[in-house]
């Protein structure tokens, strides 16, 4: 998921222009942004459990192959795989 500092239609917008395959949710004070960001950018990656694995903030955000190589390494650690995310 992302999470943008804005309301809700922009998240929406930014969402489909990008055509992203997950939620991009609105966080109109910037209260998550600044608690996690510190007001500006941070990619956190996660497994399907929340358990944090990497993280980056603006001064060195991952690119994208580097998410997905971190995603491919998290899936080899549970080869059996999980059918959905925990709610």
């Amino acid at each position: 998921m992302a999470v943008l500092h804005g309301d809700q239609k922009e998240s929406s917008r930014l969402r489909e222009r990008l055509q992203l395959p997950f939620p991009v949710l609105s966080d109109q004070k910037g209260e998550v942004v600044a608690s996690f960001a510190g007001g500006g950018t941070a990619v956190y990656i996660t497994d399907r459990f929340r358990e944090i694995f990497a993280h980056c903030h603006d001064d060195k955000l991952f690119s994208s192959d580097e998410v997905l190589e971190w995603l491919a390494h998290i899936n080899r650690q549970c080869p059996e795989g999980v059918s959905h995310w925990p709610a």
